[in-house]
């Protein structure tokens, strides 16, 4: 409640008067920190910032769910019901050049882009050490892609330092 914490603040200032500069002093900090200023100079004019968030998900769980939806089937439970949620609310479509109909990109890239898929796993190859890279590292590398569980006895992963000192 309001009126408690104001009388509790009230009784620390009288008790700590050298206090109450320091907290004028935080509370300006942090509305410039806020953005209280800006918004005050520039005629209290707000402009809309969008933040997007994108969690994505494993080719091999989207297709099965999108080939179910085509078919009007859904999942009753597990990863593919909840891959079939998340395609049925996906905001990030594009128009699929062939059926004429806006697809969710997963769909897109993982079901509709095979082809692509594997030129792009062949020119990019992930979890693989560069090929300049010692024995050694390599060896780690490779450890730490074939854990089963990731981050889970794995050998921890070099940094750019690591791969510079080896490289010296």
């Amino acid at each position: 409640p309001l009126g408690p914490l104001l009388v509790k603040m009230v009784r620390v200032l009288l008790k700590h008067p050298w206090a109450l500069p320091m907290a004028l002093r935080w509370v300006f900090r942090y509305a410039a920190r806020a953005g209280v200023v800006r918004l005050i100079t520039s005629g209290f004019r707000i402009q809309p910032v969008t933040f997007v968030m994108h969690r994505f998900m494993d080719a091999d769980d989207v297709k099965p769910a999108w080939e179910m939806l085509q078919r009007g089937e859904r999942a009753v439970d597990g990863v593919l019901k909840e891959t079939q949620e998340r395609l049925l609310a996906c905001s990030y479509a594009m128009a699929h050049p062939d059926s004429r109909k806006l697809v969710p990109a997963c769909a897109q890239h993982s079901v509709y882009d095979p082809a692509i898929n594997q030129r792009l796993a062949r020119e990019l190859p992930l979890n693989q050490p560069p090929r300049s890279a010692p024995k050694e590292l390599q060896q780690t590398l490779a450890a730490a892609a074939a854990s089963p569980v990731p981050n889970a006895a794995a050998p921890k992963a070099p940094t750019p330092a690591d791969i510079a000192s080896h490289s010296a």
